[in-house]
């Protein structure tokens, strides 16, 4: 992460950030956590939510928790992540962490980075909130949150889902690449109306 965006005018009222590997270095093993729950492909929770088995879906979320407790021992900082949260201090603008992680690891990072930081992000949703991504009204409900409109906010993640989020909602959106989650052919950029908005 650069900071040369300090010197820069920001575009946005709001920057909304996924976590793992958006904000911190990714620990989860998701290969494993694929095959430990017998889900290959696609979204890991949607596939779930079909089964009718209960003890198939609890034992996969023990597997899935188990996983996610393991990397949150680990959990790293992406290189000159608190030089741009200082930034975004500095510049006023409104921030947001959704994540589909759990609170606990939500407490982590938080740990890590040191507590002070957590008042910089205004409005934090984790996957026990009712809208999880990629379902739009995940980024509806933050901007109605900060009484904006969802083309005055730029979603920041590293995977399809987040780029899916944020086109479905109509915010600005921004892939950060490189740890293997995001998928080809993801439509990055400027909401709708964008130039009629700033």
């Amino acid at each position: 992460m650069s900071t040369v965006l300090a010197k820069q005018r920001l575009l946005y009222d709001g920057v909304v950030f996924d976590m793992d590997g958006t904000l911190t270095q990714a620990h989860i093993d998701f290969a494993d956590m694929r095959a430990r729950t017998g889900i290959p492909v696609g979204d890991l929770f949607v596939a779930m939510e079909s089964w009718e088995e209960p003890e198939r879906i609890k034992q996969s979320m023990d597997v899935i928790l188990e996983i996610e407790a393991e990397a949150a021992k680990s959990v790293q900082g992406k290189e000159g992540l608190l030089e741009l949260l200082q930034m975004l201090r500095e510049s006023d603008v409104k921030v947001a962490l959704v994540t589909r992680n759990t609170n606990s690891s939500v407490a982590a990072f938080f740990q890590l980075i040191g507590e002070e930081w957590r008042g910089l992000f205004s409005e934090v949703r984790t996957r026990e909130f009712r809208y999880v991504k990629p379902d739009k009204r995940l980024l509806l409900d933050v901007a109605q949150a900060w009484q904006l409109h969802p083309g005055r906010l730029l979603m920041v993640g590293d995977s399809f889902e987040d780029v899916e989020v944020g086109n479905a909602a109509g915010t600005a959106t921004c892939l950060v690449t490189g740890g293997g989650n995001e998928a080809p052919g993801s439509n990055m950029g400027p909401p709708p109306g964008w130039s009629q908005l700033c």
